[in-house]
């Protein structure tokens, strides 16, 4: 796996770049293809109203509901079109909430129930964002019962500091959807999910970051405090409880600005990397447990590295963003618009497959999460901060900002052109355009047809533009082998940031029995994923011989 250096924990952000608002960019090509299907597939009748509220047979209260909410949000955002069943489910939303105006049994002081704390995370998370996109007044007032009446009064009970950190106190018999234990341990009624309490760091850092109510800042160091006294993999955590606690502890770092904050994202990024990232940068759904995917980790992961570099200004985490987004988290999408969990790609399991029947699709979580991820790559496709325009993702899109406008036409990941037309420059700017080393050897640059040199900076082709004008840039994507990071007598095969396959080295080779597995540039079945060295050249046109012929 890409190691951050410990040289990067001593990095700190000069100079934030901003993400896009969803007003200033029109997504196109496979992302926008990508993104409907997965919206029609929110738009099915198990995530309509009269269907999501029964959905908590599991002891999950409020997590159905409140990941559907927070996808429909977000997709609707960034399509331009307004969800379709998404007034249903805040209308039941509201006559389904306890006395206390939250989901499930209202708290007696008998014991905390860790998954209701979990699902009421994504709930908060969904009211949020439509607080923040329709500022509804009704929303704002469920936003305030849930805090105060579900989350605040934890505070009062120093509960957080009483969560069972032995590894004998939680059981290791999970599935993919979690269930409490029979037990109570400490006044805890624990999940298999392991930590999944520390989810809702996520949901009180966005909504201190709203409305900076003090009351939720202390609780939130309450709960940060334990948190960061976890051994996470004697525990056992799940990956993506800890990814999605993280990316909250990077947004208080965000309002805040305490240090301590981000150094502790990069530390547990780093431990996410040696112990709960596969092969080809999808997860572990428990820390040192390699069973199956999560596709809701791997959006974890893709975020929390996104925001990293943010911050840090170190580009190592956009390469560890980049390789997440297309090789592990595309390849997760199913054919229906849904995502689902695979098989760990480790030393021993070196076919990357669905993990099973049941889990091709986790309906139940992952496809609402695969929303989030998707329409997120949206707004972290350009940062920008005044006259500099960062491209990381390099999709096709139509952006729009106060000083500067551009349509981008891209062939990447399939090839190596970048066709921007830019049609308002109102300021001069600067375009640079994140790009994998390998394929920086053999740029070309055309400015209104004519060849002109790039210059670096910080490991970004950039370009100057004080007028409307049309670039190209074309470069090489060669196809490469590199060590295995998880096991030392194998090799992998990339081609910039999609993994093709993973061998041994003493494999024998031939037309006929060498196979690689990767996603297809759309969506498709597992089954579908086998690539002979034949279909690789093909797939591959373009690349030197000498460079096909490295490979094998």
């Amino acid at each position: 796996m890409f190691r951050i250096s410990k040289l990067a924990k001593k990095a700190g952000c000069i100079d934030t770049m901003e993400k896009l608002n969803f007003n200033e960019c029109k997504i196109r090509g496979e992302l926008s293809y990508r993104i409907i299907k997965n919206y029609a597939r929110l738009e099915a009748k198990e995530y309509r109203a009269e269907q999501i509220f029964n959905m908590d047979q599991n002891g999950w209260p409020g997590d159905w509901e409140g990941r559907t909410i927070l996808a429909l949000v977000l997709l609707g955002q960034a399509t331009g079109r307004e969800p379709a069943f998404l007034s249903d489910i805040l209308t039941q939303l509201k006559q389904s909430l306890n006395e206390k105006g939250y989901l499930g049994e209202a708290l007696s002081g008998g014991f905390i129930n860790e998954q209701q704390l979990s699902g009421h995370n994504w709930l908060l998370r969904g009211l949020l964002e439509f607080y923040q996109w329709k500022k509804d007044p009704q929303t704002k007032r469920m936003i305030r019962n849930i805090f105060e009446n579900l989350y605040l009064p934890l505070l009062e009970q120093n509960a957080y500091q009483r969560y069972p950190l032995e590894p004998s106190s939680h059981s290791f018999d999970g599935a993919a959807d979690g269930h409490l234990q029979e037990s109570v341990v400490d006044g805890w009624k624990l999940s298999t999910d392991i930590g999944c309490a520390f989810m809702s760091i996520d949901g009180l850092s966005q909504y201190y970051q709203i409305f900076k109510d003090q009351r939720a800042l202390l609780l939130l160091q309450n709960m940060i405090d334990r948190f960061c006294c976890i051994d996470f993999c004697r525990t056992s955590m799940q990956t993506h409880a800890s990814l999605t606690a993280t990316r909250g502890i990077i947004r208080l770092y965000e309002t805040t600005r305490m240090p301590k904050l981000l150094e502790f994202a990069i530390s547990l990024f780093e431990l996410y990397q040696q112990h709960g990232m596969t092969e080809n940068y999808a997860n572990y759904n428990w820390f040192d447990r390699p069973t199956w995917t999560e596709p809701c980790g791997i959006v974890d992961a893709y975020l929390l590295a996104m925001e990293l570099f943010r911050f840090t200004n170190n580009t190592a985490y956009l390469t560890i963003a980049n390789k997440t987004f297309f090789s592990a988290l595309l390849h997760a999408q199913r054919e229906n618009g849904g995502f689902g969990c695979d098989n760990c790609l480790t030393e021993t399991k070196r076919e990357l497959t669905a993990y099973s029947a049941e889990y091709y699709e986790a309906y139940w979580c992952c496809t609402m999460r695969g929303g989030e991820g998707l329409t997120q790559a949206v707004r972290y496709s350009v940062l920008h901060k005044d006259d500099r325009f960062v491209f990381t993702g390099l999709v096709s899109a139509d952006y729009s900002f106060a000083q500067a406008a551009f349509q981008v036409d891209s062939r990447f990941p399939q090839k190596g052109e970048i066709n921007i037309l830019v049609t308002r420059c109102q300021t001069p700017i600067q375009l640079c355009f994140f790009l994998p080393p390998e394929m920086t050897d053999n740029i070309t640059v055309q400015k209104d047809g004519m060849t002109i040199p790039p210059y670096y900076q910080n490991e970004f082709c950039c370009i100057h533009a004080d007028t409307p004008c049309k670039l190209i840039l074309t470069f090489d994507i060669p196809l490469r082998s590199l060590p295995s990071e998880k096991n030392d007598s194998a090799i992998t095969l990339w081609r910039g940031y999609t993994m093709y396959g993973l061998r041994q080295h003493d494999f024998p080779v031939s037309v006929d029995d060498s196979i690689y597995r990767s996603r297809q540039e759309l969506l498709c079945s597992p089954t579908k994923l086998i690539f002979t060295r034949e279909e690789i050249q093909r797939m591959t046109e373009g690349n030197t011989d000498e460079g096909k012929i490295s490979v094998y």
